[in-house]
């Protein structure tokens, strides 16, 4: 999906440059916790301005789960206010439905003051830092589980919390955020309150998951704007992690509170499970292990980006160069979802390693054993095959679980053809280098209506990747 732009209204942007950075932040932040907030009354912390470092304004407020004496360590959000919001103004909905749900809450408002936008965004991550020093120096007096800790903030909370969790998968398991990372149009500026840069460059492979929620809609004039969150969850669609981004907005109009999704996502997020992604989707086929569908990851093993190659002359020009490319099917990402990525040779021969740790390309002689325990090529063809997707009555059974789709491919110039008729896998270079234009060429599996063989000669078209378990069975 494609998400539209909207440019700031001059008169808001003039608005916002003159008032001061604190009061202005302050003022949207009191804006959007009235409705939370209204009749409810101030809620009492069970742990009150606790230091959680030297300075003055090193303190922190404690909201614990209920029955947290009695039970297992509990999970933890910490959430940072906006515009050195005050820390004891928290949302009464927010602590409710996260203590009777056996979750604890940090409140925390970072600094108040700083001499300028570029001081006052290095003081709050140093402050941040300490605070979850401090979570982790303290897990059993507060029965606190420090693995399972997810942190958010509104407005200039937000990016605090989003820079050190961008840094610290392993200790952030999750980003719950609203009215989250301000305006686009501002990104890069002074205004960021962070270092001046894109929110987008500190996302990574290993990424945490994220929710950002907003109470306004696309076409809102606001400062906290769902755009932004549209740009983070396509920055993660692109090194497919898609799966870990979410966003919701327009919430006055679904009756929703900007705490409603809240509980399931910290429970989804910090389950021991939720990162095993990839080894949910594998299918055993006699003594081989495979993945259950298309790769579908813009990254090498060790973390470097592949590059998206938008455009025909991007293809085509990362093609002549012999540089790795990645491209959605027709430059749509909506195929994703069906289809995973199409990768050009460079990409499925990078000493880097296109597969995952653990996983690799399949050899020849892998897609022939598989060919072969399901009985040879008449037979194969059928059971791998998907039952839908593919034209002209072209449909498998699937009965071996492996679910063939017809991904088409790319040619060298940019162009596609065949998707919905044929399905194309690379084989890897590996044990193949008898035949000197495999490697220069690369060698393919190709699936069509009616047979599955293997071919060569497709130089740098994109082409689908399933990979295999790295098992000696195999």
């Amino acid at each position: 999906m494609i998400y539209p732009l909207y440019h700031m209204k001059p008169l808001f942007l003039a608005l916002l440059f003159s008032c001061s950075l604190s009061i202005c932040f302050g003022q949207q932040r009191n804006t959007q916790n009235s409705q939370s907030d209204s009749g409810t009354g101030k809620l009492s912390p069970d742990f009150f301005h606790i230091p959680y470092a030297n300075e003055k304004h090193n303190i922190l407020n404690i909201y614990l789960a209920k029955g947290y004496k009695v039970g297992a360590p509990t999970p933890l959000y910490i959430w940072a206010h906006g515009g050195g919001g005050n820390l004891d103004r928290v949302s009464p909905d927010l602590v409710n439905r996260l203590s009777q749900s056996g979750i604890s809450i940090i409140s925390w408002g970072s600094v108040e003051k700083a001499g300028s936008p570029e001081i006052y965004g290095l003081k709050s991550r140093n402050d941040f830092e300490k605070v979850m020093q401090f979570v982790t120096n303290n897990p059993k007096k507060y029965n606190f589980d420090i693995n399972k800790i997810v942190v958010g903030g509104t407005s200039r909370g937000s990016f605090i919390t989003w820079e050190f969790s961008q840094k610290n998968p392993e200790l952030v398991k999750g980003i719950y955020s609203t009215g989250a990372l301000g305006d686009p149009a501002l990104w890069r500026k002074d205004l960021t309150f962070m270092t001046s840069r894109d929110p987008r460059d500190d996302i990574n492979p290993n990424s945490p998951p994220v929710l950002l929620v907003y109470e306004t809609h696309l076409g809102d004039v606001n400062i906290h704007h769902p755009r932004s969150g549209l740009l983070i969850k396509d920055r993660y669609d692109e090194l497919g992690i898609g799966h870990r981004a979410r966003v919701e907005y327009g919430l006055d109009d679904k009756n929703l509170s900007r705490w409603s999704f809240i509980v399931d996502f910290i429970m989804e997020v910090t389950d021991d499970g939720f990162r095993k992604e990839i080894e949910l989707n594998t299918v055993i086929i006699g003594n081989q292990v495979w993945m259950a569908k298309n790769l579908n990851v813009g990254y090498f093993r060790n973390g470097d980006i592949i590059p998206y190659a938008k455009t025909a002359k991007d293809w085509e020009d990362a093609g002549a160069r012999g540089e790795p490319a990645w491209c959605y099917y027709n430059n749509d990402p909506t195929m994703e979802a069906t289809y995973g990525k199409l990768y050009n040779l460079p990409a499925v021969n990078d000493p880097r390693g296109l597969a995952p740790e653990g996983w690799k390309i399949p050899t020849e002689e892998q897609w022939i054993g598989l060919v072969n325990l399901l009985g040879g090529e008449l037979n194969a063809v059928k059971e791998l095959k998907s039952t839908t997707g593919w034209k002209k009555n072209g449909n498998g059974n699937n009965n071996a679980g492996f679910n063939a789709l017809p991904g088409g491919n790319r040619n060298a110039d940019g162009s596609y053809w065949l998707e919905g008729e044929y399905g194309y896998w690379w084989i890897a270079s590996e044990g193949i280098e008898k035949e000197p234009s495999a490697v220069s060429k690369g060698r393919i599996v190709v699936m069509n209506n009616h047979k599955i063989y293997s071919n060569g000669g497709y130089g740098f078209s994109g082409l689908s990747v399933r990979c295999i378990k790295n098992i000696k069975t195999q």
